[in-house]
C-alpha cells in the first residue's frame, strides 16, 4: 500500500498532515487505517517534511514524493521494489 501525503496542503491554509484530530495527526489516522491490513505500507511526504514524519514513528518506510500527484505515486510504487500481486493508492 502507498499512502501519499506530500501535497503542498494550499487549499486548506495550512499543514493539514500534522494538524491534530482525536490527539493525532491526521497523517496518523490515514496510514493505521491501512497499516493493520497490508504487508508493506510506504508513506510518501514532502521532502521538507522528511523529519517531522519519521519523528511520528509510524513503522512504515518513509520516502520523499516528486513535484506532481503522479510523481509522487511513482516514488512510493518505486519504494515498494519487487511490486505485490495487489497495490492499492491512498491519496
Amino acid at each position: 500500500m502507498v499512502v501519499v501525503a506530500a501535497g503542498s496542503s494550499v487549499r486548506f491554509g495550512g499543514d493539514k498532515l500534522l494538524e491534530e484530530v482525536a490527539g493525532l495527526p491526521v497523517v496518523a489516522h490515514a496510514v493505521a487505517a491501512v497499516r493493520a491490513k497490508v504487508d508493506v505500507c510506504i508513506l510518501v511526504g514532502r521532502a521538507v517534511q522528511l523529519d517531522e514524519l519519521l519523528r511520528l514513528d509510524l513503522d512504515v518506510e518513509i520516502v520523499p514524493g516528486g513535484p506532481t500527484r503522479t510523481l509522487s505515486e511513482m516514488a512510493g510504487l518505486a519504494a515498494l521494489g519487487d511490486p505485490p500481486a495487489l497495490i492499492g493508492i491512498h491519496d
